[in-house]
């Protein structure tokens, strides 16, 4: 009974933990909101009068476009953009800019931004996109929630507390492993007084080809009827099957001499 509580507990603090790194990729902004960003950024050397959200491509009334270009929501339009590869080319006597993509009537045209503003705000864009992306999501890790008092490390960037959160997740799961006697008690203790953050231990580059070389040799293994098995296994047999190889690296790495903390 009561190693029957110590592994719930285990289990329990392990799941909490688990939780908090969910929660930390939760926040990771989406596509569309990163897309939205660099639209907002070149829409307002046009206009910054104009919110992204308020602005739409619409065919005028009454006229037919002899080629489809993407129209409707600005956002939508440059999704649809980056999905072809290519930027619109906009007839101004077919294609207005308006507030609203129900909005047809050249009247209620925006006459701050015209269709040729457009055709340049997703050029530059299509052109620069992979960069802008990349950026916008390392400045994202770079920073700290230093305004969100509800973050679970509010002092560190992004990047180290989800890092400092992983460890953590990893120290939990080895309790978990010592109370269901995958490990000993000794070999835990020998485990995480290796990989304490902030060590310069050398066991982190062992770790790292030793798992490589075990994921080369699984796929070695995965012949078709390999493939077949083990995507039919039941989720408690695949958690079981990939404790066991945890279990099989952790023991091996106590055992090489470079690891020595």
């Amino acid at each position: 009974m009561q190693d029957d509580e110590m592994d719930s507990s285990s289990l329990k603090e392990l799941g909490i933990a688990l939780l908090d790194v969910s929660k930390e990729l939760k926040d990771i902004p989406v596509f569309r909101v990163l897309t939205q960003n660099a639209l907002a950024e070149e829409l307002s050397k046009i206009s910054s009068d104009h919110l992204v959200s308020r602005v739409s491509v619409n065919v005028l009334a009454g006229r037919k476009p002899i080629s489809k270009e993407p129209v409707g929501r600005l956002l939508d339009v440059l999704i649809e953009c980056l999905r072809q590869g290519r930027a619109p080319q906009y007839d101004p006597e077919v294609y207005g800019v308006f507030e609203h993509p129900n909005l047809t009537s050249r009247e209620d045209a925006i006459t701050q931004i015209s269709v040729a503003d457009i055709e340049m705000v997703l050029r530059r864009i299509q052109g620069s996109f992979p960069a802008r992306y990349v950026a916008a999501l390392q400045r994202y890790w770079e920073n700290a929630d230093a305004l969100d008092n509800t973050a679970t490390y509010p002092h560190l960037s992004r990047k180290a507390a989800l890092a400092l959160l992983q460890n953590i997740v990893f120290m939990r799961e080895l309790v978990v492993l010592v109370d269901q006697q995958g490990l000993s008690l000794k070999e835990g203790t020998a485990i995480s007084r290796l990989i304490q953050p902030g060590l310069t231990s050398t066991c982190y580059g062992v770790l790292k080809p030793m798992m490589a070389s075990m994921l080369i040799n699984l796929r070695c293994l995965s012949c078709q009827p390999m493939v077949w098995y083990t995507n039919n296994l039941s989720q408690k047999v695949k958690a079981r099957w990939f404790s066991i190889l945890r279990i099989a690296v952790l023991k091996d790495l106590l055992q090489r001499p470079n690891c020595d903390g």
